[in-house]
């Protein structure tokens, strides 16, 4: 956005020397507010190396900077942390119609020499390309300017046709017929219900924690039942699961830590006091099946970890193959869960 608004300071502050107005003979750019406007876009970056220096942790931002710059985006085929490539692929899959027309207002900016749409698509692109590492939800920032545009390039179709009546009438009639058909393929997806099983889990997962430490001393506070128990208990699951952490953590004040496990080999032995809260879905639940019985013996406590509760999906079944379903191709809905406890009593 530095190149877009960059040309907005220009050709605002684009002025005739004498008069102070637009003059093509003698014009100028006031390079002081160019530079007053440069300054915090340089600053505002630099906070946060100031701030690890300041904590004397400049080494490990340095370290985890280098990180993203370097990674690879090759995980599983998932569009996240794709190439630029990819991440217009999944776009054209989530909305084709979107995409085509979107294309369509950028070749016709280019032709009409529109550098405000030109200024805000290409340099980002290009910014991206050169990243080589692009989720498609960063080209949310394209959206405002391919609505923009699609809309000029509606307007400027429909003045060429020869009519009055039928000029006003056609922006309106077209915007109209995009907006019912986009209102209507939204309606589809919002009606799947793929959120449910997640919601179910968590307020599970939240209600027996809390019953399982109210049990242990019903004469603490509510407000204090983390402090119930000095031991602290441990949920494990795969990367998603942590966002059932935070609830009991930070807002009912449990004693509970979350360690991130990938499949069954990862699931610690508990000890004899561990009070552990296993949270399985089917990618650690496979993670057993093509295992001999001696492996299968050594992740015995995979499964002494006694079943709470399972889970189903409850969303609508559908076909990703087809609009507007082919945006779920990569949702990854909760198909089967089950959760285990390890000297968690009932």
């Amino acid at each position: 956005m530095i190149p877009l608004v960059g040309y907005l300071i220009c050709i605002c502050t684009n002025s005739d020397l004498s008069n102070n107005k637009k003059n093509n003979d003698r014009q100028h750019i006031d390079v002081k507010k160019l530079g007053i406007w440069f300054i915090p876009v340089m600053l505002i970056p630099l906070i946060w190396p100031i701030y690890s220096i300041l904590i004397d942790d400049f080494d490990l931002w340095l370290k985890d900077m280098m990180w993203n710059v370097q990674r690879e985006y090759n995980y599983n085929n998932w569009p996240i942390g794709s190439s630029l490539l990819n991440s217009l692929g999944y776009i054209f899959q989530i909305d084709p119609i979107l995409f085509l027309l979107g294309c369509a207002s950028i070749v016709f900016s280019y032709i009409k020499r529109d550098h405000f749409v030109l200024l805000w698509i290409f340099p980002f692109l290009v910014f991206l390309f050169v990243i080589d590492f692009v989720s498609f939800f960063h080209l949310i920032l394209l959206l405002p300017i391919i609505c923009i545009s699609s809309a000029r390039l509606i307007v400027d179709l429909s003045s060429k046709v020869k009519k009055t009546k039928f000029q006003r009438i056609l922006p309106f009639a077209i915007i109209s017929i995009i907006g019912v058909f986009g209102l209507w393929n939204i309606n589809l997806l919002f009606t799947l219900n793929v959120n449910s099983s997640y919601f179910d889990v968590y307020a599970f997962v939240v209600q027996y924690l809390l019953n399982h430490y109210n049990q242990l001393d019903k004469n603490k506070d509510y407000e204090t039942i983390g402090a119930v128990n000095e031991d602290k208990l441990i949920m494990l699951g795969r990367h998603w699961t942590m966002g059932y952490f935070w609830i009991p953590k930070h807002v009912f004040d449990i004693n509970i830590d979350f360690k991130r496990i990938n499949q069954a080999d990862d699931i610690p032995v508990p000890g004899v006091t561990d009070k552990i809260l296993l949270i399985v879905d089917n990618q650690v639940k496979n993670s057993l099946s093509d295992r001999d019985t001696s492996i299968v013996q050594k992740h015995y406590y995979h499964y002494t970890i006694t079943p709470i509760t399972t889970f189903q999906d409850k969303s609508t079944k559908y076909d990703t193959s087809k609009y507007p379903y082919t945006s779920m191709s990569t949702n990854r809905e909760i198909r089967w869960v089950q959760i285990r406890g390890f000297n968690l009593s009932e």
